[in-house]
């Protein structure tokens, strides 16, 4: 199939396969959301490639792990759905490890390659289910992301109140503060 061909049918080629899902998820009386990122794939020949985070697993879905040794599922139902919708053989079921590993994941794709690649018209990178989590109100009335070190530098002062969903992302947090604490050279704006 051309590129352009993919392109003019992924959005009704996704549809299918996002549509079969949900109908197995309401006839099991399970709870449907998904979220879909789409990438251009360079490794082969250009196409669409999507991502799609869901509360939906297959009914047949087995535990097991992919070639690198990480969980992953194995499901002959997603499999003939994939290829009934059109959108091909290769596919891979990952568990979610955290909300901020997936956040990651999916940022990652959002800006991969977001100044070589040319999208069709109206083209929506980014779909998502009317029912997707909206996330709780944190009353946060500013975020900031420290990236430089003059960033953490000026956090060391700032008098705010720091909001961390993730223990990982606390421990990093906590050592970067303590070390610019620690030090006599530190520079403080």
């Amino acid at each position: 199939m051309s590129l352009e061909d993919a392109e003019k049918n992924y959005y009704a080629f996704t549809n299918a396969l996002l549509t079969n899902a949900r109908v197995v998820a309401k006839r099991k009386n399970l709870y449907w959301a998904y979220v879909q990122v789409t990438e251009r794939q360079h490794k082969t020949r250009a196409h669409p490639h999507s991502h799609i985070i869901t509360t939906f697993l297959p009914p047949d879905a087995t535990p097991t792990t992919d070639q690198a040794g990480k969980p992953a599922f194995v499901s002959r139902w997603f499999a003939r759905a994939n290829e009934s919708a059109g959108l091909g053989v290769q596919h891979r079921i990952s568990p979610v490890a955290s909300a901020a590993a997936v956040s990651r994941y999916v940022a990652k794709y959002l800006f991969k390659d977001t100044m070589r690649d040319e999208w069709p018209k109206k083209w929506k990178r980014i779909r998502y289910s009317q029912n997707w989590p909206k996330p709780p109100k944190s009353g946060i009335d500013l975020a900031i992301t420290l990236t430089t070190p003059a960033e953490w530098h000026r956090a060391e002062v700032i008098p705010v109140t720091w909001v961390i969903d993730d223990v990982n992302d606390y421990d990093i947090v906590h050592h970067r503060l303590a070390n610019i604490a620690l030090r006599s050279d530190a520079v403080v704006f």
